[in-house]
């Protein structure tokens, strides 16, 4: 199972993870999951229904910052691709998560959509 902290007095124990944009093994943290947890990574356009429908993951995740796309098009592809459950998009920090949680469930509202910050504060300046 990996435990993720949606927040500080939240986790969610879950034994199918799908990593979108996070394609290298290094890029994952395994050290809290145990044995029998399995976690896909792919890129956004791989997903397929069909393939959704084979893996049958707890939880998607992804970054919430990246090159390709962002948290809306991510939702709304997982939508298209018949995905109902639970996606969030993970961060160290932003300082207003309300905006890209409404745009997103805008876009996307048969998801069980959040963002995850790691950091409760900005990082510091030097």
């Amino acid at each position: 199972m990996l435990k993720v902290r949606r927040h500080a007095s939240e986790q969610i124990t879950t034994s199918s993870v799908l990593c979108i944009g996070l394609v290298s093994d290094d890029a994952i943290d395994r050290s809290h999951s145990t044995p029998g947890a399995i976690t896909y990574c792919l890129n956004l356009r791989q997903i397929t229904p069909a393939l959704l429908e084979k893996m049958k993951p707890d939880v998607v995740l992804s970054t919430l910052f990246d090159r390709e796309y962002d948290p809306s098009e991510v939702a709304e592809w997982l939508e298209k691709c018949g995905y109902t459950g639970r996606y969030y998009a993970v961060t160290e920090y932003v300082p207003k998560p309300d905006v890209i949680l409404r745009d997103v469930r805008n876009v996307a509202p048969l998801l069980d959509f959040d963002v995850i910050m790691l950091s409760e504060a900005p990082p510091a300046v030097h």
